[in-house]
């Protein structure tokens, strides 16, 4: 995402736009004023929206949505062990059939 001349600089660009528009993703800095329950439910429920409008930009890699949420303030998510523990340990050593049951629920956090 880093590299890639203008090219990438415009799509990155664009995804910061898309993201900072979406509805679970503005006004950042409310939570600030927050308990630490409502810190943690509202954070949980903006790394749902985040990876959900990721997914739909197109963008999966781990690595390319840890560098989105870090520019949009939103770094460290409740979900990037997830992201990257859970999910690579399915892929390397889940069998083929528990791949199929497992891994689509787990990249889409249903």
């Amino acid at each position: 995402m880093l590299l890639g001349g203008k090219q990438q600089a415009g799509r990155l660009k664009h995804l910061i736009a898309s993201l900072t528009s979406e509805p679970g993703l503005q006004n950042l800095e409310r939570r600030y004023f927050l308990s630490h329950t409502e810190q943690y439910k509202l954070n949980a429920s903006r790394a749902l929206a985040f990876h959900k409008a990721c997914f739909r930009l197109g963008v999966t890699g781990i690595n390319d949505m840890y560098f989105l949420s870090f520019l949009l303030g939103m770094a460290p998510l409740p979900t990037d062990v997830h992201m990257s523990m859970f999910v690579p340990t399915l892929e390397t050593q889940a069998t083929d059939e528990q791949k199929a049951k497992w891994l689509p629920a787990a990249e889409n956090f249903a």
